[in-house]
């Protein structure tokens, strides 16, 4: 095992609304390793952390070297260029000043040794089979596939001993999703992917699983990880069973004993009354009775607590799993009502309801270009869609919200209020 570049000692984070994130978590990272966890379980906030935006509440975690990140928002960067997501933008600037003559020192100083940067990302994207890409074309004239892979090729150019890849795979297709293999098994340092990408999870050395505060390591890819979690979990409801059987005999015993107490009770009772004990020895033979029965039924209800806790305990080692649903209303659409036409000007394609259609393509094709025509763009080349209803919903790779601190309920409202 390699030195570990990112380690983290008795790590707690919690929201300022008490919302807690981890808590005493101890780990150390190197190589590649696999982040996973349920929507919501703080896979982005641990990102945030090792990136040091974010301080942890208790605890400490160290960073051997730099950090680079590849975060989940790169395709609403619309302003950008493809010379930014490769991060190569004050270079290559430099030396085009340069190169149309201007003298500025704090030029020589931006370019330093990299006087070839625009022949070395040339080479990076044609290998990635991004060869249509030039360095100044903008982020909002690329596919989201196209984005993701430019900023993946531009953070290995930058050789961060720590990279942080947050839901990378979300906008590749199958030959981005090689192209995505290829890069990630040469790479350079050490590498955190988190995923819920089963596929790509096949390319790691270690699974990281985050789930109510806690972070468990596992060696291996996805699948090994499925193995002992299936391992872990019969183990566990084994215990769960041998608890709960420990607790049934104890409550059994706490019963009994609490029966011959009280048949004792009811002899001791009947001995003062057929005056068998007489004055001070029926009080020390009452006395002693009630010591005895105070030790019985203590022992025996710190037996069933013990046993109650084991049972506890062993449980909280079982994996629930969380889903997420939602239900969507049925539009109640009449059979082959047409809702959209898509065309090339040659062929044509009629989408009917109620019916389900994939509209598959490589990164780059127009898929989203030739959707957003449904919503009033213009034409992509030959391609349109014509919408042949008056109620049509868009979902949009790039879900920009201009206020992220806006309320969910807000947010919704907006889209639809009539349904909150």
């Amino acid at each position: 095992m390699s030195v570990p570049v990112l380690i983290f000692n008795n790590l707690s984070f919690s929201w300022p609304d008490g919302d807690r994130v981890l808590e005493s978590v101890n780990a150390s990272f190197s190589g590649i390793t696999g982040l996973i966890g349920h929507n919501g379980a703080g896979k982005s906030t641990l990102v945030r952390l090792i990136s040091g935006e974010l301080t942890p509440t208790s605890g400490t975690l160290t960073r051997r070297g730099s950090v680079g990140v590849l975060p989940q928002n790169l395709t609403l960067r619309t302003d950008q260029t493809v010379a930014d997501l490769l991060g190569i933008a004050e270079p290559l600037h430099a030396v085009r000043a340069v190169a149309a003559g201007q003298i500025d020192p704090e030029l020589y100083d931006r370019i330093g040794n990299d006087w070839g940067i625009e022949a070395r990302a040339r080479a990076a994207l044609d290998a990635a089979g991004l060869t249509d890409l030039e360095v100044d074309r903008p982020v909002g004239a690329l596919s989201g596939g196209e984005v993701v892979l430019t900023a993946l090729i531009g953070l290995k150019l930058a050789r961060p001993a720590i990279a942080v890849l947050d839901e990378p795979t979300n906008n590749l297709d199958r030959a981005a999703r090689r192209v995505f293999g290829e890069i990630l098994q040469s790479w350079p340092g050490s590498v955190l992917l988190c995923s819920h990408d089963e596929e790509a999870l096949e390319c790691v050395q270690q699974i990281a699983h985050l789930d109510d505060g806690r972070l468990r390591l596992y060696g291996g890819g996805y699948r090994s990880y499925c193995e002992q979690l299936v391992a872990e979990q019969a183990a566990a409801e084994q215990s769960v069973a041998t608890a709960k059987q420990r607790l049934r005999v104890e409550k059994r015993q706490q019963l009994e004993a609490q029966t011959k107490l009280a048949r004792s009770a009811r002899h001791g009772r009947s001995d003062v009354a057929r005056a068998k004990f007489i004055g001070a020895a029926a009080d020390e033979r009452r006395r002693r009775a009630q010591q005895t029965a105070g030790r019985v039924r203590r022992g025996a209800a710190d037996r069933v607590e013990q046993a109650e806790q084991l049972v506890s305990s062993a449980e909280s080692e079982l994996r629930s799993e969380r889903r997420v649903a939602i239900s969507l209303p049925d539009p109640q659409l009449a059979s082959h009502r047409q809702l959209a036409r898509l065309g090339d000007g040659v062929r044509s394609h009629l989408i009917v309801g109620p019916q389900r259609t994939a509209l598959r393509g490589r990164n780059g094709v127009g898929k989203t270009r030739l959707l957003q025509t449904l919503f009033g763009d213009a034409p992509f080349g030959s391609l349109q869609a014509q919408p042949l209803c008056e109620h049509l919903g868009y979902l949009p790779q790039r879900l920009d919200e201009p206020d992220p601190t806006r309320p969910v309920l807000d947010v919704v409202a907006q889209d639809a209020p009539t349904r909150t």
